[in-house]
């Protein structure tokens, strides 16, 4: 009997942390989006000229930058 409470409290406190681990990822998404959006708007500012598939290669190059540091 005091195994199965073990291994419920055990699934309880794992559930806890996944939704704490998919939260965090939730909310780095959520500023990467908002990067990726304040990139693009400044890519496009800043290069009129620049044609679409040459700023998406700038901002895709600057979050990937941003994410390894």
């Amino acid at each position: 009997m005091c195994s199965y409470i073990f291994i419920i409290g055990f699934v309880q406190i794992t559930l806890l942390e996944w939704d704490y681990v998919l939260n965090y990822l939730h909310f780095n998404k959520l500023v990467y989006t908002y990067q990726a959006l304040e990139m693009s708007l400044t890519a496009t500012l800043s290069y009129p000229n620049m044609n679409n598939f040459s700023l998406k290669r700038l901002i895709t190059s600057n979050i990937v930058h941003s994410d390894l540091h």
